[in-house]
């Protein structure tokens, strides 16, 4: 004879009820802790790129005016590229050697040094740049960009010895 009976459930599989939504919301937390993780790295690594732009612009800019120290060696020589200036500063005053050449070497060393200022100051990316050529002794430089970012401050600093 049949019996159109259902089985009863046993004790076992009534402790399994939900077992499968509660294994999915704790992978869901692990993963969400482990997306934020990646977003942290992510905000740190476009720190790390920015600074790392900064630098290299400093470093550029540093052997933007050591090239333009090269090519005016008269200058050099009489100590003509001595730049110290205040942060906020404006920017040293020379003569437009774009309109007129300048065929006096002194005229190119206060023009090379305004024109480097101002592309540290303001065109090179660097929050709050500043810029200083400071002559060692005989024919060495110590030429330094600083700049500020958040709330540290960078320096880049080079001694070149220009012949």
């Amino acid at each position: 004879m049949t019996s159109l009976h259902t089985p009863a459930l046993s004790p076992a599989r009534t402790r399994q009820r939900g077992f499968s939504l509660l294994e999915v919301l704790i992978a869901l937390l692990i993963l969400s802790i482990g997306l934020l993780g990646l977003a942290g790295l992510q905000t740190f690594s476009v720190k790390f790129v920015h600074q790392s732009y900064q630098r290299t612009q400093a470093t550029l800019q540093i052997y933007d005016i050591i090239d333009r120290m090269r090519a005016n060696g008269v200058a050099v020589a009489a100590g003509n590229y001595a730049l110290a200036l205040p942060l906020g500063s404006p920017p040293p005053a020379a003569p437009d050697c774009e309109a007129n050449a300048c065929v006096v070497p002194q005229n190119m060393a206060a023009y090379d040094m305004r024109q480097w200022y101002m592309n540290v100051t303001q065109r090179a990316g660097l929050s709050q740049g500043n810029a200083s050529i400071t002559p060692v002794g005989g024919s060495l430089f110590d030429i330094t960009i600083s700049w500020r970012e958040h709330d540290l401050t960078f320096t880049q600093s080079i001694r070149a010895h220009l012949p």
